[in-house]
């Protein structure tokens, strides 16, 4: 095989893949689904008013059952207390079944109404066998009615706030939500605190000292949550790629183009079947990532400069044809351009440019097949050869290209692979 310049054309099919990190939808769904744990947290059935209420309920039970287990002896002259005896087992049974914070505060308000009248009415100033710190305890709940009753209504209006936000809700919105929870806390913080001082003055603090503990530590965590949810909301408004989900997702396509290849090799030792060439080169090509709305298509450049080492394994030499048959293998140095479609979205979205190249390493390996002629020109004492031949091979790419860096998305590209058949011609 002689050595000179040479020049080789081809079509290329290849993958490509596209990374994406949509850190802003990610975040945005994190905020929403935030937002509705903590507030249902704090407003719905396991929430502030739940844990006040069934605490409260239990204390009244208790004492409830101490009057009763104290007046077992009383006889039926007493009538509120005949009666109070009977209701005590019916309110213990619907308290079991629902713990529906609603059902239980009005529960709790029918039996702090009937606790109080029964140790407020007595005839004998005995308060019906009750224990002064259990009266103390019923007084203050009963006094404290109007706290549970304003919870009751600030949770509804919290819960019905949350059935407003989904992905869609503004900054705004959510942070006149927050402050809203923030507010229900400071107040839920406030009454109920004012609740345990009044029961501590009463006489009953340590009795319920745990379970006041329970409810501020409770208070405390929500105030830690909704301290987050206001830093999570200053980068609420950060753009990102709607068409994609949260998270990180891959996009994939087929490539299709062409390559161009202009070059010098040379042969050495006395076989003249290893050699070496050097070239610059140019590959097109064409790709559609993912399918329907969230399709991209791109546009792909790459340029640069190879070196292959050659090595011709098989030879057959004709009169005046011969044909060598070889390997080949190399390294490619080269810039690479992406034209996407997503370029114009990140410019409007995002008020920054993306980065369309980068460089590029890539092997470069294949098989080639090599033709060679002479024409004797009949008038002449000359003759030329005719060098031409075939090659197969696969390029592969070993750099991904980052083609948006921001706070709310990453995107980066990167062809995977690239098959191609060249038809060569030498000079």
């Amino acid at each position: 095989e002689d050595d000179g310049f040479y020049m080789g054309v081809g079509y290329q099919i290849g993958g490509a893949q596209q990374n994406i990190n949509n850190k802003g939808s990610t975040l945005r769904n994190n905020v929403i689904d935030d937002f509705r744990q903590v507030g249902v947290g704090m407003a719905g059935g396991n929430g502030l008013l739940a844990l006040a209420t069934n605490t409260t309920m239990d204390a009244l039970l208790g004492i409830g059952n101490q009057i009763v287990n104290t007046n077992t002896t009383v006889g039926n002259n007493n009538a509120e207390l005949t009666q109070f005896k009977k209701i005590l087992p019916q309110i213990e049974q619907r308290f079991e079944t629902n713990k529906n914070a609603y059902s239980v505060q009005a529960l709790q308000v029918y039996l702090s109404n009937v606790l109080y009248n029964l140790v407020n009415n007595s005839n004998n100033g005995s308060n019906n066998g009750v224990v002064p710190e259990y009266v103390g305890i019923i007084k203050v709940l009963y006094g404290s009615q109007s706290e549970f009753s304003l919870l009751a209504t600030e949770s509804v209006a919290l819960l019905n706030a949350l059935t407003r936000v989904n992905l869609d809700s503004s900054s705004v919105f959510l942070k006149g939500l927050l402050a809203q929870m923030q507010l229900f806390n400071d107040t839920s913080s406030a009454k109920l605190g004012q609740i345990a001082e009044n029961l501590k003055n009463g006489g009953a603090g340590s009795m319920l000292q745990k379970d006041v503990k329970t409810i501020s530590d409770r208070i405390a965590t929500y105030q830690e949550n909704l301290k987050q949810l206001g830093g999570m909301l200053n980068n609420y408004d950060e753009p990102y790629l709607p068409q994609f989900g949260p998270g990180t997702s891959s996009q994939h396509g087929v490539i299709n183009g062409f390559g161009i290849q202009v070059g010098y090799k040379q042969f050495f030792g006395s076989k003249r079947n290893i050699g070496l060439r050097y070239y610059a080169f140019f590959d097109y090509g064409f790709t559609q990532l993912g399918s329907l709305s969230s399709a991209v298509k791109a546009n792909i450049f790459t340029y640069g400069a190879g070196t292959d080492f050659l090595w011709n394994i098989f030879r057959r030499v004709f009169s005046d044809q011969s044909l060598n048959v070889g390997v080949f293998g190399g390294i490619q140095i080269a810039g690479n351009t992406w034209d996407s479609s997503l370029r114009g979205q990140i410019e409007n979205s995002f008020k920054e440019y993306p980065t369309p190249t980068n460089f590029q390493f890539l092997f470069n390996l294949g098989l080639r097949a090599h033709f060679a002629s002479t024409m004797h020109r009949r008038f002449l004492s000359a003759s030329q050869s005719i060098q031409h031949g075939m090659e197969f091979g696969v390029k592969i790419p070993a750099i991904n290209q980052r083609y948006l860096k921001a706070n709310g998305a990453d995107v980066d590209y990167r062809r995977l692979y690239a098959f191609y058949i060249n038809y060569t011609i030498g000079f």
